[in-house]
C-alpha cells in the first residue's frame, strides 16, 4: 500500500492564516498560543471591540481546535487526517493509490491538481487547475475570464500559441486560436476535428503576428556605420578566434584529454511506454569529466523528430572540471512508432552525443517452455503441469486455449481427454504480468501419447503452440517381454528362458507365477515368488519339457497347426489387475526318414548283388526331413574304403521339409560276398542303422587303368590318351565301351571283338565344352556322369563319382555345385523384384566392383572393354532402357556370374538401387553411373563374414573339372543272348579339366576353320586370322611346318604377343589344280605355368577353272592353234571400204561361281596395215568380271589397203599370272577377222572364207600394194569363175553357195546392191542346174547368200549324149553358163557383169560312185 503525503509547508501554506503568530503562549490548532490572542485583543490595529461572546466563541474554537490537535496525535486521528487530506488533494478523491502494489512507478502529476509554469504565465489550460482557481478565487476567476475574453477581441487575428524551443513549421498545420484562454482554445480545436498543440503559443501576444511590430530596442552602433579598416581587421581576427575556439585540446599536466568531456546521468534518455499525444519529461544531469573547464551548447534536434522534443536548462557557461547541470527533457509524441535518436552537444573539445530511446506501449508474450513432457504416469492416475506465459510489455491482452487431440498408443479411443488445459475460457493478461495454465495428463491406456496446446492471443500477436506429451503405464510391475516365444521345439527336448520382471514403482513388491494344470509337468518356474525391489528387477528361470501329450492337453490353445499360445498370469500382491504374458511354443518332431530307391519303403537291407572288383556300384537312397527344423547327418560305415555314401562323404545338411538323394556306393576290394553295417547319426541325437550286402566278381576283360585323368583342356580344344583293352579269359569276348552324352568325351574303338589273350588300342579323346555351353549343361552333366564343379569361391570338393550303370550322383545334395543356388526356373530372381529394402553402399560397391572385374576377365583387350557394348548387347530391342530379366541375363549369361557368387537376393536388391524410381527400367547412364563407383579406386575392398573375398585377392582364371563314367559292357563272342552279363561289365573313369584359353583366335576359341573358297587356278586369296593373348605373361608363338609343295603357305613370322596383344597371321593359298585342298596348321605357345597351348586352324579351299563366254556367240571357223589352245570364238568385224573403220560390240560373260579377273593379249596377227596404226583394236584388255556378270568388249577393224588375210587371234587369259612370271593358261581365244574391199560391192567365194588359208597369208604382190590393194582382192574382179558341182554318190544334189556383200564403215554408207544371175537356159535347168534367189538385194553393211545347186534329173539323161555317156560307165561333166550381173553401191564394182560356168558331174552307170564334193576353178 502507498500513501502520498503532501509536505507540512504545503498543508501551512494550503491553510489560511489571517492573523500572524506572535511569540510564546500556547499553542492553538492554528498553532496560535495565549499570548497571540491577548496581543491581538489589546493591539489597537486589530478589531476595535470585541464582545466577550466573540472571545467566548474564539475560547470555544481554540478548544475544538485542541481536541482535534489531540485527536491528530493518536493513531486514529493522524488515520483520519490523512484520509481527508488525500481526498481534497486528487483528482478522484481516493484515500489509497496502488492498494495492490503492483505499479512500477507513480505520477503525482497523474493524480493531484498541480500549477505549472504555463499557469504563471497565464496560458495554462488544465481544466483541473482552472476549476481548482475558480473555486478558490470565484471573483478573480470571473474577472479573469472577462479580461481574457476582451483582450482576445481586441486582437487584429488570432494568433497561435507555441513554446520557445518549438518548431515555426509545424506551427503552420496547426488551427489558428480565438480565444486566449487555453481551454477555449482546446474545446475550439475539438469542435473544427483539428489537432491544437496545448503548448504551441506565444510568450506574448502577437509575438509572432506579422502585423505586431517589434519591440523597440537599443540602436545598435554598427547599423548603417562603415567599419575602418582597422575595424575590419578586429572583426575578422574575432571571427577567427571564435572558429579557433569551437573546439580546442585541452592538455593539462602534459595529459591530453579524449573522448566525451561530459557524462549524462543516465547514459540512454529512455521514454518507454508512451502514448501518443501524452508529454513525458525526464531531468538528468551532465558531469564535467574533462580535465579542466569546458562548456557545452545544445544542438538542435533532427528535423523528422524535432517537433517531438523540448530541451530546457540553464546554461551553465564555463564548467569546473566535476561540475554538473541539470537539464530536462520534455518528451510529445504524436504517433505510437519507436523512435531512436541522440542529443547532440557541442563542447569545448569537439562533439558528442546521448542517446534517446522511445518506446510505445507494446505487448510481449513470452512462453516458459515450447515443449511439455509429463512422463511416465500408471494408468489411473494423473500428472499436472503448469504452462507460465509471461507479458513484458506495456499492453494487456487475453488469450483463449485450446487443445488438439493427440495421437499415440495411451489416447483413450472411446473419446476421453488424454490432456486436459485449465478450465477453459478466456485468461487475461495484464501489462507486465504473468498468467499460469493449468494442465493435466490422464493416460487411457499403455504407450505413448501427444497432443498440442494451441493460445490464441488478442490483437496482433501470433498464436502459440506447445506440445504436450506423456506415457502411460498399466501397472507397476511390467515385463519387457510380454511375450514368451521359444520358437520351434523338439518332442521330449528340455528348453530354458529368462523371464524378467521389472518394478517401475518406488516401493517393493512381491510377485508369484503359478503354472497352469493344462502345463503340470511340462512347465517349471525358478522361483516361484519372488520380491521386486524398488525400480529395480528380478529373473525367472523358465523351464519348458516338450511331451508327445501337449498337443493333446492344450488342444484349446493352438493357435497355427503344432503351434500353441498359452496365456499365464503374474499375480502382484495388492494388485487387483495381474499381469500376463504368453508362452508360445512350435512342436515338432527329431526324426529322419530314409528311405529306399522308391521313397517310401523304409530302408532296412542294401542288396548290391553281383559287382565286378575294378568297379564300383552305387544304389539311390532317399533322405527326408519331416521336422520344422533343418537337420546335420553323417553315414559311417565298418569298412570305408568299401562302402561310402556320395556326394559330400555321407555328411550334409537337410532342411525342413526338404528331401534329399542320396548314393551309397559298393566298392569290392576282391572277389568274395560282404556284408556290412551303415549308420548314420543326426544332429538331433538319433540313430539309424541298416545292413548293405554284395558279392565281388572278376570280369573276363581288363583295362590298363581304371582311373583316366586327362590333362586340362582349353575350351574348344581336344586332348587325347591311348590305353589298354586285355581279355584275360580263355574265350573271345565283344565289347562295347559307350560314353556318356553331351560329356565331350570319344572312344576308339567303340565296339569290338577280343579274342582270348589280346589286347587292343584304346584311345579317348575329350573335347572341351565353351564356357557358355559348359555353364548351362553342368547341371545336366553332374547328373548323368558324376559331379561338374566349377571353380569359384562357392564351389566345393565334389566327392567321387558313382558307377554302375552309367548313372551319376544326383547333384541335388548340399554339397557341391547343384547346391550353390536353386534351378533359374524357379529362383527367386526369375520374377520382377518387389519392392523391399534395397541394397546398402557397401554391397552396391562390392557388386559393381565384381562386375567391372568379369568384364575385364572376359574382354583382356581394354581397347575392346566398355560397359556401354556390354548394356547395348543386353538392349536388345534398341531403347535405351533395359529390364530386370536383361540384367539378370546379363550378370548370369554374358559375365558368367553364379548364384554362389552373387546371390538372388543381393541382386533383387542391387537392382532395387538402380531403379530408385519404381519403374522397372533402368537407362544406360544410370547403368554407367553404377559401374563407374566399382571401377573407383579400393572400390568393393569390404569383406563378408571376416573372410577375404578369393575372387579380387586371388585372380582364377577359369576352369571346370568334370569325372564321367564310361561304361564298358562285354558278353561272351557267339553268345545265345545279345544283353551283356552285368557281372562281366566294367567301369572306366575319366576325369577332365576345361580351363581358359590362353590364346585364342579370332573366333575366341582355339579351333578355327578358315575356308579359302573356290579360287581359281594359278591364283591368290589370302586371309588374316587374329591371335589374341589372354596370359599374363609374354605369349611365343611357334607354326608347325605345313606341306611344302601344298597350296595353302603363311606369309609373315608369328610375332610375341604382349599380355593381352594380338597378332595377325596371313595365310595364303594358291591352287594348282582344279581339285579341292585340305591341310592343317598348327600354332603352339606356353601357358603361365610351362603348359603347352596350341591354336588349331583347318585349312580348307578347292581351286577351280573359270569359264568365260563370248555373247552373240558365232562359228568359229575350222582352224587349229596347237595342242593348248583354248576354246575359239569368232568375232568377225565386217567387211569395209579401205580407208573407213567398223566397231563391233560383244559381252564376255562369266559363269563361274566366282569373280574372274581377265586381261587380253594377242599371240597372232594375219595381214597388218601399211601404215604404223594396227587395224585391230580391242577395249578394254584388262578388268573383273563378277560372278553370273559380263563386261562389253569392243572390236574395231580400220584398214588402209584391201585384203581378205586380216585377222587376230586374241586370247582371254587370268590377270595377275604366276609367281615366276610365267604367262596364266588362256581360258578363251577370240578369232577377230575383217575384209577390206577397194569397191562396196563385193562377191565371196566358199574358197576365200576359209580361214587356215588366213593364216599363211600370200607374199605382198608390190604393185598390189601400190595401188591400194592386193592380188586377191582383185581376182574377185577378174576371170571367169568356174564352179564344179559334183553331187555325192552320183544320184545326190551339189550345193555351191556364193556370198554377196555391200562393205560399209563408219564414213561411208553406200547405196542397196542389186544382183541377178541371167543366161541359165532352159536346157541347163532341165539337166540339172538351178540359181536361188536369181535377183538379190544387198542393204550396205550386209552379205546374202545364193544358192547355186545341181541334181541330175533322169529325164535329162533319156536320149541325150549325157545318158549315152554315162551308159558307157564314163564320168562327165555337164555344164551350163551363165552371168552375175551386179548393180549399185558406191563406189561401184569395176567389172558388174561376171561370166560364171557351172560344171555338173554326171558320173557313169557302171561306176559305184565318187567322191563328193564342190570344185571352184578360176
Amino acid at each position: 500500500m502507498t500513501h502520498l503525503s503532501l509536505p507540512s509547508t504545503l498543508l501551512r501554506d494550503r491553510t489560511p492564516n489571517t492573523v500572524p503568530p506572535a511569540k510564546g503562549g500556547g499553542q492553538t490548532a492554528h498553532g496560535w498560543n495565549t499570548t497571540h490572542c491577548r496581543q491581538y485583543l489589546a493591539d489597537p490595529r486589530g478589531p476595535r471591540r470585541k464582545s466577550l461572546s466573540s472571545v467566548a466563541s474564539c475560547v470555544a474554537t481554540q478548544r475544538a481546535a485542541a481536541e482535534r490537535a489531540a485527536l491528530e496525535m493518536t493513531s486514529v486521528g493522524s488515520q483520519v487526517k490523512s484520509e481527508s487530506y488525500m481526498r481534497r488533494v486528487t483528482k478522484t478523491g481516493a484515500t489509497l493509490l496502488d492498494p495492490t502494489s503492483r505499479w512500477p512507478r507513480i505520477e503525482p502529476s497523474q493524480h493531484v491538481t498541480m500549477k505549472d509554469w504555463k499557469f504563471g504565465l497565464g496560458l495554462g489550460k488544465d481544466g483541473d487547475i482552472l476549476d481548482m482557481m475558480a473555486d478558490k478565487y470565484p471573483n478573480t476567476a470571473a474577472s479573469s475570464r472577462a479580461e481574457a475574453a476582451a483582450r482576445a477581441a481586441a486582437l487584429p487575428e488570432p494568433v497561435a500559441a507555441r513554446s520557445i524551443l518549438a518548431d515555426p513549421v509545424a506551427s503552420l498545420t496547426l488551427s489558428p486560436l480565438k480565444s486566449a484562454s487555453a481551454r477555449a482554445l482546446a474545446e475550439e480545436a475539438r469542435e473544427r476535428g483539428e489537432p491544437a498543440d496545448e503548448v504551441v503559443e506565444p510568450e506574448l501576444p502577437g509575438l509572432w503576428d506579422d502585423g505586431v511590430p517589434a519591440p523597440p530596442g537599443p540602436p545598435s552602433p554598427l547599423k548603417g556605420a562603415t567599419l575602418s579598416v582597422l575595424e575590419k581587421r578586429y572583426m575578422a581576427a574575432a571571427r577567427q578566434r571564435q572558429r579557433d575556439n569551437v573546439v580546442v585540446e585541452q592538455t593539462v599536466c602534459g595529459k591530453t584529454w579524449r573522448g566525451p568531456a561530459f557524462v549524462p546521468s543516465e547514459p540512454v534518455l529512455e521514454f518507454l511506454d508512451f502514448e501518443a499525444g501524452e508529454t513525458y519529461v525526464k531531468t538528468f544531469a551532465l558531469t564535467n569529466v574533462s580535465n579542466s573547464f569546458n562548456s557545452f551548447r545544445p544542438a538542435a534536434f533532427p528535423p523528422e523528430v524535432a517537433s517531438f522534443f523540448l530541451l530546457e536548462h540553464q546554461p551553465p557557461g564555463r564548467m569546473v572540471a566535476g561540475r554538473s547541470v541539470s537539464l530536462k527533457l520534455t518528451f510529445t509524441p504524436k504517433l505510437g512508432e519507436d523512435i531512436d535518436t541522440v542529443l547532440l552537444l557541442l563542447t569545448h573539445t569537439g562533439p558528442m552525443s546521448v542517446p534517446i530511446r522511445c518506446a510505445p506501449k507494446k505487448l510481449a508474450v513470452l512462453l516458459q517452455t515450447s515443449a511439455l513432457h509429463f512422463g511416465t504416469v500408471v494408468l489411473g492416475e494423473s500428472a499436472s503441469l503448469t504452462l507460465e506465459v509471461k507479458n513484458s510489455g506495456a499492453l494487456g491482452t487475453a488469450f483463449a486455449v485450446s487443445l488438439q487431440r493427440g495421437a499415440g498408443d495411451a489416447a483413450d479411443e472411446a473419446g476421453k481427454a488424454v490432456f486436459e488445459a485449465g478450465s477453459g475460457g478466456t485468461i487475461t493478461l495484464a501489462p507486465r504480468s504473468k498468467a499460469t495454465v493449468s494442465l493435466r495428463f490422464t493416460p487411457a491406456a499403455a504407450g505413448s501419447a501427444s497432443a498440442l496446446l494451441r493460445l490464441d492471443f488478442g490483437g496482433d500477436w501470433r498464436a502459440e503452440h506447445v506440445e504436450l506429451s506423456g506415457s502411460g503405464a498399466q501397472v507397476p510391475i511390467y515385463l519387457p517381454r510380454p511375450m514368451i516365444d521359444l520358437r520351434t521345439c523338439l518332442v521330449g527336448a528340455l528348453y530354458r528362458d529368462e523371464l524378467r520382471v521389472c518394478n517401475r514403482s518406488a516401493v517393493a513388491q512381491q510377485v508369484a507365477l503359478r503354472v497352469p494344470p493344462s502345463l503340470e509337468g511340462c512347465l517349471e518356474f525358478s522361483p516361484v515368488t519372488a520380491l521386486v525391489q524398488a525400480h529395480g528387477s528380478v529373473g525367472v528361470q523358465l523351464k519348458f519339457t516338450v511331451l508327445d501329450t501337449l498337443r493333446e492337453s492344450c488342444a484349446k490353445h493352438l493357435v497355427e497347426e503344432d503351434t500353441i499360445a498359452f496365456p499365464i498370469r503374474l499375480t502382484v500382491r495388492g494388485q487387483a489387475a495381474p499381469v500376463r504374458f504368453t508362452l508360445r511354443a512350435t512342436l515338432t518332431t527329431s526324426e529322419l526318414l530314409i528311405c529306399g530307391a522308391d521313397g517310401e519303403t523304409m530302408l532296412h537291407i542294401l542288396d548290391f548283388g553281383d559287382v565286378p572288383v575294378t568297379a564300383r556300384r552305387q544304389l539311390p537312397i532317399s533322405l527326408h526331413n519331416p521336422s520344422s527344423l533343418p537337420q546335420r547327418f553323417g553315414f559311417s560305415s565298418t569298412e570305408p574304403e568299401v562302402l561310402q555314401v556320395q556326394p559330400g562323404d555321407g555328411l550334409g545338411t537337410i532342411l525342413p521339409g526338404e528331401t534329399l538323394q542320396r548314393s551309397v556306393l559298393f566298392s569290392p576290394s576282391a572277389d568274395t560276398r560282404f556284408s556290412l553295417s551303415l549308420e548314420c547319426r543326426t544332429s538331433h541325437n538319433r540313430k539309424y542303422s541298416f545292413r548293405c550286402v554284395g558279392r565281388g566278381v572278376k570280369p573276363p576283360l581288363r583295362l590298363s587303368t581304371s582311373l583316366l585323368r586327362l590333362p586340362a583342356t582349353a575350351e574348344g580344344d581336344t586332348a587325347s590318351v591311348e590305353l589298354s583293352l586285355a581279355n584275360d579269359s580263355s574265350q573271345p569276348h565283344d565289347y562295347e565301351l559307350r560314353p556318356p552324352a553331351d560329356s565331350g568325351l570319344a572312344v576308339a574303338p567303340q565296339i569290338g571283338t577280343l579274342a582270348a589273350g589280346a589286347s587292343v588300342r584304346v584311345v579317348v579323346s575329350f573335347t572341351a565344352p565353351q564356357r557358355s555351353a559348359s555353364v548351362e549343361a553342368a547341371g545336366e552333366l553332374a547328373a548323368e556322369s558324376g559331379d561338374v564343379e566349377e571353380a569359384s569361391p562357392a564351389s566345393g570338393d565334389g566327392g567321387e563319382d558313382a558307377e554302375g550303370g552309367g548313372d551319376g550322383g544326383d547333384g541335388g545334395g548340399s554339397e557341391g555345385l547343384a547346391d550353390e543356388g536353386p534351378d533359374e526356373a524357379t529362383h527367386p530372381e526369375a520374377v520382377e523384384p518387389q519392392r523391399g529394402p534395397p541394397a546398402s553402399d557397401e554391397m552396391v560397391v562390392r557388386v559393381a566392383a565384381l562386375l567391372n572385374r568379369e568384364l575385364e576377365r572376359l574382354a583382356v583387350d581394354p581397347s575392346k572393354r566398355s560397359w556401354f557394348k556390354l548394356f547395348k548387347q543386353v538392349d536388345a530391342d534398341g531403347s535405351g532402357l533395359i529390364s530386370f530379366d536383361e540384367f539378370k541375363h546379363m550378370v548370369r549369361k554374358d559375365l558368367k556370374l553364379s548364384p554362389g557368387r552373387l546371390s538372388a537376393k543381393e541382386l533383387r536388391e542391387v537392382w532395387l538401387v538402380l531403379d530408385d524410381d519404381g519403374g522397372g527400367h533402368v537407362s544406360a547412364g544410370e547403368f554407367g553411373k553404377f559401374m563407374a563407383r566399382g571401377a573407383e579406386p579400393n572400390a568393393g575392398e569390404d569383406r563378408r563374414d571376416g573372410l577375404a573375398d578369393p575372387v579380387r585377392d586371388v585372380v582364377e582364371p577359369w576352369s571346370q573339372h568334370a569325372t564321367s563314367c564310361v561304361c564298358c559292357y562285354v558278353r561272351p563272342s557267339g553268345g545265345a543272348s545279345d544283353a551283356p552279363a552285368p557281372h562281366t561289365s566294367f567301369f572306366l573313369e575319366v576325369e577332365t579339366t576345361s580351363v581358359a584359353a590362353g590364346v585364342v583366335l579370332s573366333n575366341g576359341l582355339v579351333r578355327q576353320s578358315v575356308d579359302f573358297g573356290n579360287v581359281p587356278v594359278d591364283q591368290t586369296r589370302e586371309v588374316v586370322v587374329a591371335v589374341q593373348s589372354r596370359l599374363a605373361l609374354p605369349a611365343h608363338l611357334a607354326l608347325e611346318p605345313l606341306c611344302p609343295a601344298g597350296p595353302f603357305s603363311v606369309l609373315n613370322a608369328p610375332p610375341a604377343l604382349e599380355p593381352g596383344a594380338s597378332a595377325e597371321l596371313t595365310l595364303r593359298y594358291k591352287p594348282v589344280a582344279p581339285v579341292p585342298s585340305f591341310e592343317t596348321l598348327i600354332v603352339a605357345t606356353e601357358g603361365a605355368c610351362g603348359e603347352p597351348l596350341r591354336l588349331t586352324l583347318s585349312l580348307r579351299g578347292s581351286g577351280d577353272s573359270p569359264v568365260l563366254r563370248l555373247v552373240p556367240e558365232e562359228e568359229a571357223p575350222p582352224v587349229s592353234f596347237g595342242p593348248a589352245a583354248a576354246p575359239t570364238r569368232a568375232v568377225h568385224v565386217g567387211d569395209v571400204l579401205v580407208a573407213d573403220r567398223a566397231t563391233r560390240s560383244f559381252d564376255l560373260v562369266n559363269e563361274s561361281a566366282f569373280p574372274v579377273t581377265f586381261a587380253l593379249r594377242a599371240v597372232k596377227s594375219g595381214h597388218a596395215n601399211l601404215g604404223p596404226l594396227p587395224p585391230f583394236d580391242v577395249s578394254p584388255t584388262a578388268g573383273e568380271i563378277p560372278p553370273g556378270g559380263a563386261q562389253p568388249l569392243s572390236f574395231t577393224f580400220a584398214p588402209d589397203h584391201a585384203s581378205v588375210h586380216f585377222f587376230q587371234l586374241v586370247e582371254v587369259a587370268m590377270a595377275g599370272g604366276s609367281d615366276a612370271g610365267e604367262p596364266s593358261a588362256p581360258l578363251l581365244q577370240l578369232f577377230v577377222t575383217g575384209r577390206a574391199w577397194l569397191s562396196s560391192g563385193f562377191v565371196l567365194p566358199p574358197a576365200m572364207s576359209g580361214a587356215q588359208s588366213l593364216l599363211a597369208p600370200p607374199p605382198l604382190d608390190v604393185s598390189a600394194a601400190a595401188e591400194g590393194g592386193d592380188a586377191a582382192a582383185a581376182a574377185s574382179e577378174a576371170e571367169e569363175m568356174v564352179i564344179e558341182l559334183a553331187p555325192s554318190g552320183g544320184g545326190g544334189k551339189a550345193v555351191y553357195e556364193l556370198t554377196f556383200g555391200n562393205a560399209s564403215g563408219e564414213a561411208k554408207k553406200p547405196p542397196p546392191l542389186e544382183v541377178s544371175f541371167e543366161g541359165l537356159s532352159e536346157e541347163a535347168v532341165q539337166v540339172g542346174f538351178s540359181v536361188e534367189p536369181k535377183k538379190l538385194s544387198v542393204e550396205a553393211g550386209t552379205t546374202k547368200t545364193a544358192t547355186l545347186s545341181f541334181e541330175l534329173g533322169e529325164s535329162a539323161l533319156q536320149g541325150t549324149q549325157l545318158g549315152l555317156i554315162a551308159s558307157l560307165g564314163m564320168t562327165q561333166w555337164a555344164e551350163a553358163r551363165l552371168k552375175v550381173l551386179c548393180k549399185g553401191g558406191a563406189p561401184a564394182m569395176h567389172q558388174p557383169e561376171w561370166p560364171l560356168l557351172l560344171k555338173g558331174l554326171v558320173l557313169g552307170r557302171a561306176a559305184t560312185g565318187g567322191a563328193p564334193g564342190v570344185t571352184d576353178h578360176r
